[in-house]
């Protein structure tokens, strides 16, 4: 029988005083306990390290100059000494078993180098939560367990999150650090290269809650409305890194192309929306390069000709009803 594994937990924060404690007490009342909790505080000057300081020894705090979400779990992910890696965001909470439900299943899963489990999200204007799995075609129907072997057109396809994962340490720090440079998706761009590691285990037992709680957060959907240009280019960004790796599968090429020509078109859209039509058209042109069909060049003349209103015809037609208010 396989010991127990011993599993970090990393949380970063910047100005959550009024919510944190929720997070941490949601860690410290886990039926298996954390090997250790690690606090990264993001430059907070708020009432944070005030709040932090009522846990005494259960809670190891680290402090750096504002650097962003992603410098700070950096940091956390060097200072863990445990075999794998939990994160939870400071306004989000756990269910008391999400870490014996990682525990059971990386015990019994072998070579598992990522467990996942689902999670509810609360707020954004919704009266009841909503299932985080339930926001895609290939998790919608998920019930109980599954392995996937080669998980990268799911995490492509899905809502995974940092907060639902557990992930083993060593092929963590392999993977490589988190990107400071992206401020959007940064969690969707190492969750992608992680994919490529190996097995992923997932459960579709909601085990985490993703709340909107006070000033300092944003929804992703918030960020991606208020600024839709940024938003694009930070999935090209992503995207076209992703297709410089080696040994992606020839459907692995298709599907990131694909999302590629897609974010071109989106980007295309917002430039000619603001007047510059010049890249607008340089945008539209790649979009076609990027994946060359019919519907693309469809897309393509329907945006330069039909205006905002076609496009935005499309992408709803593209992105189909998707949950908003997803917190980062």
């Amino acid at each position: 029988m396989q010991a127990t594994p011993t599993i970090s937990v990393v949380i970063p924060t910047y100005n959550r005083a009024h919510c944190i404690a929720h997070a941490i007490d949601s860690v410290l009342r886990q039926a298996l306990p954390p090997h250790e909790v690690i606090v990264v505080d993001d430059g907070s000057t708020d009432d944070t390290a005030t709040v932090l300081a009522r846990y005494d020894r259960r809670v190891r705090v680290l402090r750096q100059e504002n650097g962003g979400v992603s410098v700070a779990r950096n940091n956390g992910i060097a200072a863990a000494s445990g075999q794998w890696i939990a994160f939870l965001d400071s306004d989000d909470e756990w269910a008391p078993q999400k870490l014996a439900a990682h525990a059971e299943a990386i015990g019994a899963g072998g070579t598992m180098v990522v467990h996942a489990v689902n999670g509810l999200v609360f707020g954004a204007g919704r009266d009841v939560p909503v299932s985080l799995f339930s926001a895609r075609r290939r998790t919608a129907a998920l019930e109980g367990d599954l392995t996937l072997d080669r998980p990268l057109l799911w995490v492509l396809d899905t809502c995974f999150t940092l907060q639902g994962i557990a992930v083993r340490a060593d092929v963590l720090r392999a993977a490589g650090p988190m990107d400071a440079a992206l401020r959007m998706f940064e969690d969707l761009d190492l969750l992608a290269r992680l994919a490529l590691c190996g097995r992923w285990g997932l459960s579709a037992r909601p085990l985490f809650s993703m709340y909107r709680r006070g000033p300092a957060g944003q929804s992703l959907s918030e960020q991606c409305a208020a600024t839709p240009g940024h938003a694009a280019r930070s999935l090209i960004y992503l995207y076209e890194r992703l297709l410089r790796l080696d040994g992606l599968a020839a459907e692995e090429i298709i599907a990131v192309r694909r999302l590629l020509s897609a974010q071109r078109a989106d980007l295309a859209a917002v430039e000619r929306r603001n007047g510059a039509l010049g890249g607008s058209i340089r945008s539209f042109v790649q979009s076609v390069r990027d994946f060359p069909s019919g519907a693309t060049v469809a897309r393509a003349c329907v945006g330069l000709a039909g205006g905002d209103a076609a496009m935005r015809t499309l992408r709803r037609l593209r992105h189909g009803k998707r949950p908003a208010g997803i917190s980062r």
